[in-house]
């Protein structure tokens, strides 16, 4: 299931629901409840990671593993004018700052989070970003993702202290992320030295790396949950 306002889920109105990073976790976290998962790995990417941090840190125990790709690991990778638009927003949060990062929503910057730092474009299924656009078009959910886009501004302590849980549960942790991404570029993604037990795979690909590097990921993590997640009653440990 995608997050309400995402994919083809439901769009409560902004006056019924509170648009935030850590509502939605507060939603993951009613869902898993739901069908009484009680131990888990997180695959993590973009808004993903700030949610499921959120759940990782709130229940260390019940958490086997991550796989993190393209979202914010070890800090805020604010890099040169790329995100100059959203550091004005964060700071007032003014109208004008905020239309001026509703340019972020347009269907050619939609198109150009998939594409970026792709070695061949032509991989790219189009209807990634034709069903996005779509779908962001429909009534309120603009205005939702820019309350969302506004309160990254608050994962910052949540990022924080997931660093300091990926160096506590190092071998827990794979990373393995399109370095080539403008948003969330390799070297912000690589972790630090003194986290060296830290899986990490540098995928030569963009934002949306399992676009056209699927099956390597899939491989990766596959082989990454074999090693971490519990075997099941009656397999080989």
């Amino acid at each position: 299931p995608d997050y309400p306002a995402f994919g083809h889920s439901a769009v409560p109105s902004r006056s019924d629901f509170h648009y935030t990073h850590a509502h939605l976790s507060e939603v993951v976290e009613m869902l898993i409840r739901r069908l009484g998962v009680t131990r888990f790995a997180m695959y993590v990417m973009d808004f993903g990671g700030p949610i499921g941090y959120r759940l990782m840190l709130k229940y260390p125990e019940r958490v086997t593993g991550v796989v993190v790709q393209n979202t914010p690991a070890f800090g805020e990778p604010i890099v040169g004018p790329l995100w100059a638009t959203e550091l004005a927003y964060w700071k007032d949060g003014a109208s004008a700052h905020r239309d001026a990062v509703r340019s972020k929503l347009t269907p050619d910057a939609v198109r150009n989070q998939y594409v970026a730092g792709t070695r061949d474009p032509s991989l790219i299924d189009p209807d990634n970003w034709t069903i996005d656009s779509t779908l962001l078009a429909r009534p309120g959910v603009d205005e939702i993702m820019l309350d969302l886009l506004y309160d990254i501004r608050n994962n910052r302590q949540t990022v924080a202290d997931a660093r300091q849980f990926f160096k506590a549960h190092q071998r827990q942790v794979m990373i393995a992320t399109g370095v080539n991404d403008p948003l969330f570029p390799g070297a912000s993604m690589r972790p630090p030295a003194d986290m060296p037990e830290i899986e990490f795979h540098p995928i030569d690909s963009g934002h949306f790396a399992l676009e056209d590097h699927c099956a390597e990921i899939g491989s990766l993590t596959r082989n990454f949950l074999g090693r971490v997640m519990p075997a099941r009653r009656g397999e080989a440990t």
